[in-house]
């Protein structure tokens, strides 16, 4: 079966994406969808002032875990409003979400 070389401009905001449609295209064509959905819906969002991409139906407790913070012992904020812990699981993230993680310390 012979293959085809396909090219595809696609205006968008990643660099990366061209030479990762060469490498799935090449490898199986199907697979394209997939990276469009890997690069395609992500999301910025600022945890502590620092910007991390994530995906679109990103929620709080998958954010603690992928930047592998405690569960217990801390609050946390979206856009200056504290989300009660029953809640995580269930609070997506939206792009420019600003996220502050606050851990309790102690001291005397």
């Amino acid at each position: 079966m012979d293959r085809c070389i396909y090219t595809l401009f696609i205006k968008v905001p990643y660099p990366k994406l061209y030479f990762h449609f060469k490498y799935f295209l090449s490898q199986n064509p199907l697979s394209f969808t997939a990276l469009l959905k890997q690069y395609c819906m992500m999301i910025t969002i600022l945890v502590n002032e620092k910007a991390m991409e994530v995906n679109q139906d990103f929620h709080i407790l998958q954010l603690l875990k992928k930047i592998n913070s405690p569960l217990d012992g801390i609050a946390v904020a979206v856009n200056h409003c504290i989300i009660s812990k029953h809640l995580w699981s269930s609070t997506s993230l939206s792009a420019n979400d600003k996220v502050l993680i606050i851990q309790a310390t102690q001291g005397g």
